[in-house]
Order: structure tokens, then C-alpha cells, then sequence
């Protein structure tokens, strides 16, 4: 048939013939089924060709066939949603074609007068996006011809009654130009002459009594639709500073690269061809229609929120790593449309929090916490009666406060078991208990790392709440493996157990990479000799048996990923003691036996869970052995050997460590508790377990002239926060080699170079305070 109508002969021919519009045209046959057409159109179908669809009408063979046919493909044409993204695409469209077939600027010699600026197909696509936007929720859009549906448009306010009667007039005299190009030696064209000598004869042609009455008219036309096509569609969101990039192509334009890097993009072109596979749906995050459709419309967006980050490209170069194990992301983008500020959370995290962004890529589910109506807004609990000021300083970002101004563990206890109760409502399950337990802790976890990144707390700051988390963690989880443990061995005698923090845990001070420091201590009746379960075990295979299974439920990887690494290496005897030993053996050893090193260690001891008044009593012991009068002579000798031994076994391997460096961290807290085991029993207030509080009460009862201990504090909040920025932006404590890149991630979009020398400046000083101080108090 299409041979038949486009053959040339002695006669002419009938029609030249386009079958490219059928779905697939590279892949399936001239003729088409109906179901693979539905099934094409349902799955893969693009905006273009719901374009396409608008003006289709059966005009041969089975009208009945066709009419099904064509109502079985409303849904694809014609969305009850409102369908802004459609208008992205269309645009994209008719850049590909500028690039390929039109011209990028209005001219009259040789200007397509259908594909080019201004021209007929402009009108079209105008047209068309707005019938595609509004037509789902308005027959009266749904006509195939371009001049009524530009009245249709006027009367239901969708654009101006100027704006039609201006695309109109348009339309009407470049359909008549291009009519008048083709009737010229029956050519298939919509471009006028290349030459003035042919325009002028075209001009006569038309009317005009030369070449120059034709062009005014011609480019005063063009003019108009790339004016009202331009308020439309091209009125797109910029790339963070108005400029155009085009991805549509299979090579990115020299304009294009160059507006990429005056974003602030160095490697233009690798940025150019990943945002490209975005679009072309070759990840599996971009692979469905929808979702295409709304990266599209996003990356404009995507490229401003990433071009203000110090270092964009390799932010964005993380944002690809977590689309691309995204397995669907049409939700995603749909909250990112809706929430623009959640994608500017992401890239700050991206950008600024690498620890952070690998979270989000291995549970993406994460984002969901961002969505809570409190995840910004953390403001206190009316009860603790807080003045309205304080209020207002939360709601403006100048104070963020996380559960309570004092230590709200209580509270997240009850958190985390609300979370566990609603998820398991039919009964109990110890694996989806672990996975609920879990997920409360990467989401609580994650909240405090991004409002560290947001500036809302201080790394310092951030201890307390993570230190919370933690211990509201090995609260709930102990005792519900304590239940399940129960019912198969039952209960010691009398029996009663404690967990005892030490390191960071002990002291508030955790970091997001923290791990936990504990020690297992238990009491039983004297006469007890096996638990009263099924399955009885003697107390000792009792509680190292529960002890163990506890610690692989906090440790063992899952799909929720791990919460905490545990070290026991503090309990009694190290590695080589028992992994819970009776509190007469903690106490005897403590008082007996231990080593300095562990009597320093037991200034940040704190019981975070306990039965009975066994905690209370483990309180007083550790209170016992710390006012002990000891020879100072003899502690500064250990401590000075400890240090000797840190610096061979760390300092060739991590020399700048904000932990181990001479003046670092490690000789700070040495400092302080050297100052409690020296005077503790003499001073007993002297007790802190953290070195600021330390230091401070050292001032106040003068072991410190206040000028050290002020000092000595301050040194300690800038190495805290100095570590917790550089775990947040590196995952290490490390401010040698890549320094200079984690600390510019510290500052954010707040760097200034300025201001990161001023910074480093303080981090040599810093470091050469301590190491003198520490020489003063301590020796070298």
C-alpha cells in the first residue's frame, strides 16, 4: 500500500508516507498489533508520542477496531494527574530538534520555517504541552487541531486571549509560507532559498512587492511565537545561576560543558554523560517512564542544590552511586518534586558526609526519617516548661535541641519500644525484634548526623543524644533477649545483671563511628548452682552464654545493617578473663589487681543498665577505687610509659591523628585523669567523666590555676569537634595526607579559604598547648 501510494510515475504519486510513528519503528514490522501497541504504550510509551497520539484518527479499514483501540489508549495519552513533566520532555524534543534539523536563531535565508525558532512546530508543541497538562481533566482539550484548541485555551484561562489570537495569526501565515515552499518545484521542505535572490522570488510569490516587505512580516511572526513559546517552555528552573544545559544528545556541546563549569563542575564532561544515562533510563532508578520523567524535570534543580558544595563533583559522583542501587525511585523523585528541600539535605549530606551518604546507599530507606514532622523541628517537651523564647530560637534554626536539654534516656526508651510494639502487633518475633530495634537506631543515628551536618548541633553537642541512643539501645535489647532467653533456660537464683560503659559510652562522648566499651557484671544467691529453665545451665555458662548472644545481636551484620562494634577488652583480665565475671571478682580486681591503665579507664565507667540495687553498688565501688591515695610519683611514671608505648604502636602509622598526636586528644584526657586518681582522695569532686567537666572543676577547687584549666578546656572542645567534623567528613580521625579536602567538607557551603587557614592555624596551635601543658603536669 505505501509503495503502491509513493511510487513516482509517468502520472506523479498519491502521498509521500511516514510510518515512523508506529511504536518501535527500528524493531517491529509496518504493521502493528493491537496488544503489542497497548502493551508498548503502557510500558515504554514516551511523552513525544503521546504528543503524537493527540492528533490521531482512524481514516481506513475496521473504524470499530479503531475506536476500541483508541479508547483503550486514553490512559496513556490523556493522565488524570496533572502532568507538568510532560512539558520537560516536549522541550527536550525541540531542542534535539534545533540541534539536528532547525536553527538555534531566527533567520530568513535558508530558516526551516516548520522545525525552526518560531516556527510551526513551536506553536505545535505549545499547544500540545498544555493540551497534555490539562486534557486529562478536560475533554474539551482533547482536539486534534492546533488554532481551535489555541480558542479552547483562551476560554478556560490556560493561556492569554492575546496569546491566541497571536499564535493563530502565526500559525496561519507560516502554514501559507511553507505551502508556498513546497509548490516550488513540488520539493518535500519547509526551508526557505538559502540565497536573497530566492527569498525575493518566493516573497513575489507570496504577495510582497520584494524581499525585504516579506521578512519584516516573516521575522516579526517568528518573533512572537519564540516569545510565547519561550514564556512557557523555556521558562525552565536554571542549573543554579539561569544557564541552559542540553542533555539530549550523544555528545555533550561545547556550551553545554562550559556552562557545567561555570556551576563549578571540573570534570565537565564526565558530569555531562552521567546526568545523560539519567535521562536516557540506562540505571535501574531511571529505567521506568515515570521516573525518567521526573529526573528530567529535577536535574535542573539536581546540578544548583550540587553546585554549591566545595567539591561538586565528587558529591554528585556519590548522588549517582545512590541512584544507581536504588531498585525503583519513582517515589523518591516524586518527594524530591514535591520536598526541593529534601534534595538540598541530600546534597549538603553528599557533599559533606561521605560516613552519611554510605548510610543512605545501603538503606535509602533512611530518607523516610526526614519526612517526620519533627526530624527539623526537634523543640522540647512542653513539660519541662521551657521560656518562650527558647522556643522561638529552636523554630529559627538558632537553637536545635535533640529529645531534652538534660539526658532524655527515658524518653528513648519508651521510643524504641513504641517502635517495636507497633511493628509487631500479632506477636513476637526475635528477628523482625532485631530488625525494628535496628532500624530505630540507623534512623535515630542518622537524624543526629544530619543535623551535624545542617550546623544544628555541634559535634560535642551531638554526644549526648548518640550516647543516648546507644544506651536505650542495650536497654531494650538486653531485656528482650533476657525473656526469650528465659523461656528456654530460665533464671539464676537471685540472680541480678549489669552492663557497665566505659570509654565514649561512659563518658557521653560518642561519635557516629564510636564503638561501645563494656563489661558484664552479675550477682546471684550463694546457694544458686543452676538457672530453674528446661534447659538449666550453672550461672556461669548462664550468663557467658546470654552475654555472648547479646553481643552478637548488637554486632552481627543484617539488612538493617550494624549498629555498634562492642569491646570487652576493659573487663577483668582482658581478653583472657570470663565474658561476664561475679561482682566479688570485679571488686577484688579493681581493688587488687588492676593496672593503672585500668584504674585511668574506670574514670569513664557509668552503669547504662542494671537489676536490683546492683548498680548502685558498682557505683560506690568505682567510687572506692578511684579516691584511693596513690604515690604520684609512681602514677606519672605508668602514665609516661603508657604514652611511650601509644607512640610506638600508633604514632609511625597514625602521627597526625587527632587521638594520638603529641597535644591530640589522648593527652588531654591523660591530663585529666591524671588530675583525678592524683587528687580524688583529697577532692573527690574532682570525679568527671569527661575531660571538659574535668578541667573546669579543676579550676574551681584550684588544682589548675584557671588560665590552664580554661585553656586545657577549650583545647578540648576544639579536638572533640575537630574529630567528630572529620569522622563525618572522612570516617577518621586522621588531619594528615587529605586534610585539607575533609576539613573544606567540614565547613560546608560556608568555606571560604580564609577560613579554613585560620582553622588549621588553631589546629597547630592547639597541639602545641597541649603537649606544653602536658609536659608541665605530667612529664615527657
Amino acid at each position: 500500500l505505501v509503495t503502491v501510494m509513493a511510487k513516482r510515475t509517468e502520472d506523479g504519486y498519491v502521498f509521500r508516507t511516514d510510518l515512523r510513528l508506529r511504536p518501535d519503528p527500528n524493531s517491529t514490522p509496518p504493521a502493528v498489533s493491537t496488544r503489542a501497541a497497548e502493551t508498548y504504550y503502557r510500558t515504554v510509551g514516551q511523552t513525544w508520542e503521546r504528543a503524537a497520539m493527540i492528533k490521531a484518527k482512524p481514516i481506513a479499514g475496521d473504524f470499530e477496531a479503531a475506536e476500541r483501540f483508541m479508547a483503550s489508549n486514553e490512559g496513556f495519552v490523556w493522565r488524570r494527574n496533572l502532568d507538568f513533566a510532560s512539558m520537560r520532555d516536549i522541550q527536550a524534543a525541540k531542542r534535539q530538534i534545533n540541534a539536528h534539523r532547525g536553527s538555534k536563531n531566527i533567520e530568513v535565508e535558508g530558516h526551516n520555517v516548520k522545525l525552526g525558532r518560531g516556527g510551526i512546530r513551536e506553536i505545535e508543541f505549545f499547544t500540545q504541552s498544555q493540551q497534555l497538562i490539562w486534557g486529562g481533566q478536560n475533554n474539551e482539550l482533547r482536539g486534534r487541531e492546533t488554532l481551535s484548541m489555541l480558542d479552547v485555551l483562551a476560554r478556560t484561562g490556560r493561556i492569554t486571549l492575546s496569546c491566541a489570537a497571536d499564535l493563530k495569526s502565526a500559525y496561519t501565515f507560516l502554514r501559507r509560507v511553507e505551502h508556498r515552499v513546497q509548490m516550488t518545484d513540488d520539493q518535500q521542505t519547509h526551508s526557505l532559498p538559502e540565497t536573497q535572490d530566492g527569498v525575493e522570488k518566493l516573497a513575489i510569490f507570496l504577495g510582497y512587492p520584494n524581499r525585504d516587505a516579506f521578512a519584516a512580516d516573516l521575522v516579526r511572526q517568528l518573533e512572537t511565537v519564540q516569545l510565547n513559546y519561550n514564556g512557557l517552555l523555556e521558562n525552565r528552573p536554571s542549573a543554579g545561576t539561569g544557564v541552559d544545559i542540553s542533555f539530549d544528545e550523544e555528545q555533550p556541546g561545547a556550551e553545554d560543558l562550559d556552562a557545567l563549569r561555570e556551576l563549578g563542575f571540573k570534570d565537565a564532561e564526565a558530569v555531562w554523560n552521567m546526568v545523560r544515562i539519567w535521562h536516557k533510563g540506562e540505571i535501574r532508578a531511571t529505567s521506568v517512564g515515570r521516573s525518567r520523567e521526573m529526573v528530567i524535570e529535577l536535574t535542573p534543580t539536581i546540578l544548583g542544590a550540587f553546585s554549591t558544595l566545595p567539591e561538586p563533583d565528587a558529591a554528585l559522583l556519590r548522588f549517582n552511586e545512590f541512584l544507581a542501587g536504588l531498585s525503583r525511585s519513582v517515589n523518591l523523585f516524586a518527594i524530591l518534586n514535591a520536598r526541593p528541600d529534601l534534595l538540598t539535605l541530600i546534597a549538603d549530606i553528599m557533599g559533606t558526609a561521605p560516613e552519611l551518604s554510605n548510610w543512605l546507599r545501603r538503606s535509602p530507606n533512611l530518607l523516610e526519617s526526614a519526612l517526620q514532622r519533627d526530624f527539623e523541628d526537634l523543640e522540647l517537651p512542653e513539660d519541662l516548661g521551657l521560656e518562650q523564647e527558647m522556643e522561638e530560637s529552636a523554630r529559627r534554626g538558632l537553637v536545635r535541641l535533640f529529645y531534652k536539654l538534660e539526658f532524655g534516656i527515658e524518653e528513648m526508651i519508651h521510643d524504641l519500644k513504641s517502635a517495636v510494639e507497633k511493628a509487631m502487633p500479632d506477636g513476637f518475633d526475635s528477628q523482625n525484634m532485631l530488625d525494628v530495634e535496628r532500624r530505630w537506631v540507623q534512623q535515630r543515628k542518622f537524624q543526629v548526623g544530619v543535623h551535624m551536618v545542617r550546623g544544628y548541633l555541634t559535634p560535642i553537642q551531638a554526644s549526648e543524644p548518640l550516647s543516648g541512643i546507644a544506651q536505650a539501645s542495650v536497654s531494650v535489647l538486653l531485656r528482650d533477649l533476657q525473656d526469650q532467653f528465659a523461656q528456654v533456660h530460665g533464671k539464676v537464683p537471685g540472680g541480678k545483671l549489669a552492663v557497665l560503659a566505659f570509654g565514649k559510652l561512659g563518658s557521653q562522648e560518642l561519635t557516629l563511628a564510636s564503638d561501645l566499651d563494656l563489661i558484664f557484671v552479675y550477682e546471684i544467691d550463694p546457694d544458686a548452682s543452676m538457672s530453674d529453665g528446661a534447659k538449666a545451665l550453672s550461672p556461669t555458662a548462664y550468663y557467658a552464654r546470654f552475654c555472648r548472644r547479646f553481643i552478637n545481636a548488637l554486632t552481627a551484620p543484617t539488612n538493617e545493617g550494624r549498629p555498634y562494634e562492642v569491646d570487652m577488652r576493659l573487663r577483668p583480665s582482658g581478653k583472657s578473663g570470663p565474658i561476664a565475671c561475679m561482682l566479688e571478682t570485679f571488686e577484688s580486681y579493681q581493688k587488687e589487681k588492676a593496672w593503672t591503665w585500668e584504674i585511668l579507664a574506670l574514670t569513664k565507667a557509668r552503669v547504662v543498665y542494671s537489676e536490683g540495687d546492683l548498680g548502685q553498688r558498682l557505683e560506690g565501688i568505682f567510687k572506692q577505687v578511684l579516691t584511693t591515695k596513690r604515690d604520684p610519683a609512681v602514677l606519672k611514671d605508668d602514665m609516661l610509659d603508657m604514652r611511650r608505648r601509644i607512640d610506638k604502636e600508633f604514632l609511625d602509622s597514625k602521627g597526625a591523628s587527632i587521638k594520638y598526636r603529641h597535644g591530640g586528644l589522648m593527652d588531654l584526657e591523660m591530663i585529666a585523669q591524671y588530675l583525678q586518681i592524683r587528687h580524688a582522695a583529697e577532692q573527690p569532686d574532682i570525679l568527671r567523666r569527661d575531660s571538659i567537666s574535668v578541667f573546669e572543676k579543676a579550676g574551681e577547687l584550684g588544682l589548675l590555676d584557671k588560665k590552664t584549666a580554661s585553656e586545657l578546656a577549650d583545647a578540648a572542645v576544639f579536638w572533640r569537634n575537630l574529630q567528630g567534623m572529620l569522622i563525618l567528613t572522612a570516617g577518621s580521625n586522621q588531619t594528615d595526607d587529605n586534610a585539607t579536602d575533609h576539613l573544606k567538607r567540614s565547613f560546608g557551603r560556608n568555606y571560604s579559604s580564609s577560613m579554613f587557614e585560620t582553622f588549621a592555624d588553631d589546629i597547630q596551635r592547639t597541639a602545641e598547648l597541649v603537649k606544653d601543658r602536658y609536659t608541665r603536669i605530667i612529664g615527657t
